[in-house]
């Protein structure tokens, strides 16, 4: 084998260059579908049409948080109804169909437990000797929007404790996923998910190390620029989504309501 040899695979890096560098929404679009094909949930991490793909493997398939993040972000600049559907998709992947004003608490409870522990991504000296300034970049997203007011590391102490001792029993990752998922009954912020059908996975299941600062970042940030957009002129109004997913506030619902924007449905 030649370890200097270069092997080309267009993955979720060529399509992130690829939207930034250009402003044509056509072209956005088309890239853009490369990457969702055979898939209702953005976006996978290596095509799907490609003879490198595969759906369980780090960067050859799954879909990550921390990318569909970074494509988000530019979409702002390009168009708002492609970038509440993205975002909403990506909430409702890491909620792993949970409410997600309950996984939004969760998540800034998980960036604090991380912070102490000192374990986790945050980045962290025990884990990352080295340092890496991916994690610190993402982290620091979440962080600016963390309430540091009733956080909770009780919920992911335990979690952490008796995940441990599943590992000591039992070695299938898989199996002791769905152990954690039955017994808590909410999103563990996994590393990347599953992005098409297989024989042992379902799409949208979770499959990378569970409990990480950055997925619970990229959340947070997600879920309050949707929040925060009802009080500007980014959001089209949708009564049912709004009032059922976010607010319970009565004068922000009826703000939103006097902004009087285009329905679309999200899909």
């Amino acid at each position: 084998m030649n370890l200097n040899k270069k092997i080309k695979i267009d993955t979720i890096q060529t399509l992130i260059t690829n939207i930034y560098f250009s402003a044509n929404k056509i072209d956005i679009e088309n890239s853009i579908e490369k990457y969702t094909s055979n898939s209702t949930l953005p976006f996978l991490s290596t095509k799907s049409i490609s003879k490198f793909f595969n759906p369980i493997k780090y960067w050859r398939g799954p879909i990550w948080p921390i990318t569909n993040w970074i494509i988000i972000e530019h979409l702002k600049t390009i168009d708002n109804k492609m970038v509440i559907n993205y975002s909403y998709k990506t909430l409702k992947l890491i909620s792993e169909n949970f409410d997600l004003t309950e996984t939004h608490k969760h998540a800034m409870d998980l960036m604090h437990f991380n912070l102490v522990l000192n374990e986790f991504t945050t980045p962290s000296k025990n884990q990352y000797k080295h340092g890496w300034f991916w994690d610190s970049a993402f982290a620091s997203i979440g962080w600016i929007n963390v309430n540091k007011k009733n956080l909770d590391n009780n919920i992911y102490e335990d979690i952490y404790i008796y995940k441990n001792s599943l590992v000591s029993q039992e070695e299938n990752f898989y199996k002791i996923r769905k152990i954690l998922k039955k017994k808590y009954k909410m999103a563990l912020f996994d590393e990347y998910y599953i992005g098409v059908n297989t024989k042992q996975y379902e799409i949208g299941e979770p499959i990378g190390s569970e409990m990480m600062t950055w997925t619970a970042s990229v959340y947070i940030d997600l879920y309050n620029f949707i929040k925060n957009s009802t009080t500007c002129h980014c959001i089209p109004y949708t009564p049912k989504f709004i009032k059922s997913h976010f607010f319970s506030n009565p004068e922000v619902l009826q703000k939103a309501k006097k902004l009087k924007f285009t329905y679309f449905q999200l899909q």
